[in-house]
């Protein structure tokens, strides 16, 4: 975002389940917090669909290595990374 907004987030992290397309969007104060969202987004669609989360697609970003990587082992969940210059 240009501007922080009124929390002061200068970030934001959308998931967009394919299916029904659905949208959850974070504010993020920093990118180093999209870790924390997505844990809280993952607990939050398992515990109100029933459903397991199976698979996860995001960019290559370095926000989406390391321990955002071994969360989704953990838990089993697939995790696509699109490729370098890819919408």
């Amino acid at each position: 975002m240009s501007a922080k907004s009124l929390g002061g987030a200068l970030y934001f992290v959308t998931f967009i389940d394919d299916h029904s397309r659905k949208v959850w969007i974070s504010l993020l104060r920093s990118k180093d917090e999209v870790f924390e969202a997505f844990k809280e987004f993952h607990m939050r669609v398992e515990r109100e669909t029933g459903q397991k989360l199976i698979c996860i697609r995001a960019d290559n970003g370095g926000e989406y290595r390391g321990p955002f990587d071994s969360y989704c082992k953990l838990h089993g969940i697939r995790l696509e990374k699109t490729r370098p210059k890819t919408p």
